[in-house]
């Protein structure tokens, strides 16, 4: 019969430049069968000796958390002890490395060991945007818990419920200058990536379902209905003449200490009407603010190309551009296809003709990366560069007046809003690069809303 005992690892530190050695001491189980050791550590570790009582196999009361440690050690010595059991029974292989191999599973049972495998996955796979997007709400839920560890059968609708209220009571968003609790989606994004590591748990068997919070009569997760609002034909076509007197200007450098003029930030009282919007627009010198110009050119690239997403325009290569059509695949769903290459997307395009051709790269943001082989990098590099651009488009917002958000997004958008209901759903799925056309009706329908307007005026105007 294997030898199962949890003892104490001693691990020692050196400090590479001053040498100075420093220790930390983690609670393991160890297997021996055969004379042979195995180790398996549970994650959890101590100030020092002298918190543990090694005779006992027990966390001294000296500890802080010496309650609930006891009961961690107590549950992993008893489930491996059986698992062992079970091992001899069977007449399977029970050497010390086989019993590890069986028992191992079990000590990722805690939520936090399974939420550090489900981040460090996405990093595996240089997901930049999954690792900076989930690890805050990790960190908030941790916090919650004022940084203690919890196993899966604690995780009940009670804690949840209390959960949602402590997330709205402290986190707060910035929106138009006033502070403001975070809204019902971003609390539903928190009660979703922890369902999403109950389920990852599941699977891997480190826990069972008995105690499952999520469902019906628990809490379920339901996105609310958001609004999308895109620019109207006149809005557009005030870029689409910005973007045509800026073109007239020969030399566009982006240096990178290229940055947006500061101006203040507009409130409701500094709103201009659209003509006098036109009318600013006209007087509009952005000939020394080249990196506005290149903004625009962005978002009006992702326009013509039906809300082509940011990630996939700063990836567009020359190399693209075939017989007069764009070839790209979708970086977010891999989807390949093909759109006619506008002639105001030539304009544009001609304007970076001149410039560096490295990694055969129409727009400068990732050409200061030393290749494109680093998903995580280039996944950072976009979301740096779509932040800067945002930060300009804002500007650009400001300058001439539009009453709405003006980011990268909103092109997307602003497609929408202008394709309403003259473009079948089959043909906006293929533009849109949609996997399901159940994901283009419910998108498109933020845009169309003539027949609620009919229905309403037919009641109203009596």
């Amino acid at each position: 019969m294997a030898s199962i005992k949890v003892v104490l690892r001693k691990k020692k530190h050196t400090d590479k430049k001053t040498q100075v050695e420093t220790f930390t001491y983690h609670l393991a189980l160890r297997i021996i069968k055969n004379r042979k050791p195995s180790f398996i550590f549970l994650g959890q570790t101590l100030d020092g000796a002298h918190q543990w009582n090694e005779e006992a196999q027990m966390v001294k009361k000296n500890h802080p958390n010496s309650v609930r440690l006891n009961a961690l050690i107590l549950a992993k010595r008893t489930e491996s002890t059986d698992m062992a059991i079970d091992l001899e029974i069977k007449k399977k292989d029970h050497s010390a490395v086989a019993i590890k191999n069986k028992i191992k599973p079990l000590i990722g049972a805690s939520f936090f060991a399974q939420a550090d495998a489900y981040i460090e996955l996405f990093r595996l796979a240089g997901n930049y945007n999954r690792v900076t997007s989930e690890s805050p709400r990790i960190k908030h839920f941790k916090e919650y818990l004022k940084g203690q560890d919890i196993s899966f059968p604690e995780i009940t609708v009670t804690l949840l419920k209390h959960y949602q209220a402590w997330l709205k009571a402290t986190r707060k968003v910035v929106k138009n200058g006033v502070e403001q609790p975070i809204g019902e989606r971003t609390i539903i994004n928190h009660l979703l990536i922890i369902r999403t590591i109950y389920n990852q748990a599941l699977k891997a068997k480190v826990t069972d379902g008995e105690n499952y919070p999520f469902g019906k009569d628990k809490i379920a997760i339901k996105f609310p209905s958001g609004t999308k609002v895109g620019l109207n034909s006149d809005e557009g076509k005030q870029l689409e003449q910005l973007a045509s007197k800026l073109s007239d200007v020969k030399e566009l450098s982006l240096g990178r200490n290229a940055k947006p003029k500061e101006i203040e930030a507009a409130n409701d009282n500094d709103l201009i009407d659209m003509q006098d919007a036109k009318d600013k627009l006209e007087n509009l010198d952005l000939s020394d603010q080249p990196y506005l110009r290149h903004a625009l050119n962005v978002w009006l690239f992702s326009f013509y190309f039906a809300g082509m997403r940011v990630s996939d325009v700063l990836r567009a290569k020359w190399a693209d551009f075939q017989n007069d059509r764009n070839y790209y695949s979708m970086g977010k769903n891999n989807k390949s296809g093909s759109l006619k290459i506008p002639e105001k997307v030539f304009k544009i395009i001609e304007q970076y003709k001149d410039h560096e051709q490295k990694h055969d790269l129409i727009f400068p943001e990732l050409k200061v990366l030393e290749n494109l082989n680093s998903k995580f990098d280039v996944q950072r590099k976009i979301a740096y560069a779509d932040k800067r651009l945002n930060k300009a488009l804002a500007t650009i917002s400001e300058q001439i007046g539009l009453t709405k958000k003006l980011t990268m997004h909103i092109a997307r958008h602003t497609f929408g809003h202008l394709a309403g209901d003259k473009i079948s759903v089959q043909t906006l799925q293929k533009l849109y690069r949609h996997s399901s056309i159940t994901t283009t009706i419910g998108y498109q329908a933020n845009f169309i809303h003539k027949d609620e307007d009919t229905a309403l005026d037919s009641v109203i105007n009596f």
